[in-house]
């Protein structure tokens, strides 16, 4: 049994620029298009307040992981310190817990954090 040749990956991270060629040309850069919060499916009010602190458009980590946070789906960031990954977990929480009231002894939400990395 012979292996099958590795596929190349046609992926690429999101935010970076893709390329353009045509036959005999160098290739050209195409901008990567502009991502919102509100693209992603961030509710106004939340939107509206990230943008008055200047926040208007998403992290590679948050792009990634808002979409399936905000439907309700678990998810699991990686990525370096700085990167936007409290963003990315702190926005979908929010959502949910705005217009909403709490149960006794019924929590409607649980944040566990890297205490060494937000400790400085």
């Amino acid at each position: 049994m012979t292996a099958l040749p590795a596929e190349k990956s046609v992926l690429r991270p999101i935010g970076e620029p893709r390329t353009a060629r045509r036959r005999g040309q160098r290739p050209t850069l195409i901008p990567a298009p502009v991502i919102t919060f509100a693209d992603l499916g961030v509710p106004a009010p939340l939107v509206a307040a990230l943008g008055e602190d200047g926040i208007t458009e998403p992290f590679p980590v948050q792009a990634a992981t808002l979409p399936d946070a905000l439907a309700g789906f678990d998810i699991l960031g990686r990525a370096q310190t700085g990167s936007g990954k409290t963003l990315a977990f702190g926005i979908p929480l929010a959502a949910r817990l705005a217009g909403g009231y709490t149960m006794a002894c019924r929590p409607r939400g649980l944040v566990l954090g890297p205490s060494r990395e937000l400790a400085t």
